[in-house]
């Protein structure tokens, strides 16, 4: 079976996010990250109480300025949130170069040998049993080769045909299905 698509930015972006979700799950760090920010949300509260308590409560304090410490922490934790989305966007905005392999009109030959990518500067090919795992995402269908990496091949364009044809030469081939 032979196919010809695009792959554009949306598409990496679209299975980075996924790819990422797979590997917290592989690795359990999903449970352990939710129980981490749960903690963190806990001790924000703990100090937001005890804040407010030392504040409402007129006792004497060493600080002067409570109220100055508190709006710093606040703007502190406002900063740092919009820092940690800026650099998490920047990082996938540019986690893809334009003019590099990626992205772009690629050919891919799915046989009884593998799985042959053709991009305009480059030729992969993949052996059945290199493959890990296939996934159908919102836009295009992941051949993983390990956890990170996958061959992206971008369903939106297909007909229904060529979809239940590349659903059929996956399960074929691979131990897997679409």
């Amino acid at each position: 079976m032979e196919l010809e698509a695009e792959v554009k930015k949306e598409h990496f972006l679209e299975f980075y996010k996924n790819a990422s979700k797979s590997v917290l799950n592989v690795r359990s760090l999903n449970t352990k990250f939710k129980i981490f920010s749960i903690f963190i949300w806990i001790l924000f509260g703990v100090g937001s109480v005890a804040v407010y308590k030392l504040y409402d409560s007129n006792n004497e304090c060493c600080l002067n300025n409570l109220n100055i410490a508190v709006i710093c922490f606040l703007a502190w934790l406002v900063a740092m949130t919009a820092l940690l989305t800026w650099y998490r966007n920047a990082y996938l905005d540019r986690v893809v170069d334009e003019s590099g392999a990626t992205l772009g009109i690629k050919s891919f030959k799915l046989d009884k040998d593998g799985v042959t990518e053709i991009g305009e500067k480059f030729t992969s090919s993949f052996r059945w049993d290199l493959i890990r795992g296939v996934e159908k995402g919102k836009t295009c269908v992941y051949l993983y080769i390990d956890a990170g990496s996958a061959v992206l091949i971008p369903h939106e364009k297909l007909s229904g045909y060529e979809l239940e044809e590349l659903a059929a030469t996956i399960q074929e081939y691979s131990a897997y299905e679409l």
